[in-house]
């Protein structure tokens, strides 16, 4: 017969033990953490090198002359100052001042290096230093600037441009003398220079008064002076087509009376 091995039930206050996946004592902490400083050991597949003492972690930086591997790097005192152990460009002595890790080149895993950020101007605890939706390294692909949350100024966050599909380094990004933010509020389409397919784009009807996002409202294209080529303008003669009276009909006209004033004084 084969013995069992029961494991004791969760109870407060009762001894832990640790590393077995168990929160004996309900502390609600890892059983992984027997030291308390926030990381699990390597013996719970954490990367805490020593778990009996708090000081020790990955996130300490190397003091250099207590005999002990600090920050869980493989290497003894080494010089904070000039050792920089997950070549980001920050020295592990950097980092301790930062809060960053020093074993962990993307501290706040937004695709930049901690070195980058502090060069850049971001912040390397924050993957979204502006708030914005967006992740500072999507922000760099992008184009956009990680740290102003509007970078094309046009009234939208770059994280709200992407989500419509405005270019949020554009402010305009269909080209219809609309900004893309006063298109969202007028309710017209950034990315349709003419919302309502009038044949005048969104900028052009705002300028003469019509409404973009009625196509039934006489929406002049541009160029198109709303009349046809061949009626009078301000209901007046159609100049191109009427004849000016001819010189020699002006002069009978002029012998005419002539003649009928010289047969009056005889």
């Amino acid at each position: 017969m084969t013995a069992t091995t029961t494991t004791p039930r969760p109870t407060p206050g009762a001894e832990e033990t640790w590393y077995n996946g168990v929160d004996e004592d309900c502390s609600g902490g890892s059983d992984g953490d027997r030291d308390g400083d926030g990381y699990d050991a390597e013996a719970a597949g954490g990367d805490d090198c020593d778990d009996d003492d708090a000081t020790v972690n990955p996130g300490t930086p190397e003091d250099g002359g207590n005999g002990k591997d600090d920050n869980c790097n493989e290497l003894i005192d080494e010089d904070p100052n000039t050792t920089d152990s997950d070549s980001d460009g920050l020295t592990d002595a950097e980092e301790g001042e930062l809060g960053t890790d020093p074993n962990d080149d993307d501290s706040d895993d937004d695709s930049l290096n901690d070195g980058d950020e502090v060069s850049g101007g971001t912040d390397p605890l924050d993957d979204d230093s502006d708030d914005d939706g967006l992740s500072d390294g999507e922000e760099v692909d992008l184009g956009s600037d990680p740290t102003d949350t509007d970078t094309d100024d046009d009234g939208l966050t770059d994280g709200d441009e992407v989500d419509l599909g405005t270019d949020p380094t554009d402010a305009d990004s269909d080209d219809d003398q609309l900004d893309d933010g006063d298109e969202v509020d007028l309710g017209t389409d950034p990315i349709n220079p003419d919302s309502d397919g009038d044949g005048a784009t969104d900028g052009q009807e705002v300028i003469d008064g019509a409404d973009p996002t009625d196509a039934t409202d006489g929406g002049v294209p541009i160029g198109d002076t709303g009349l046809d080529v061949d009626e009078p303008k301000d209901g007046g003669c159609d100049c191109a087509t009427s004849e000016a009276p001819k010189p020699g009909l002006i002069a009978g006209l002029l012998g005419l009376v002539g003649l009928i004033t010289r047969r009056r004084r005889s």
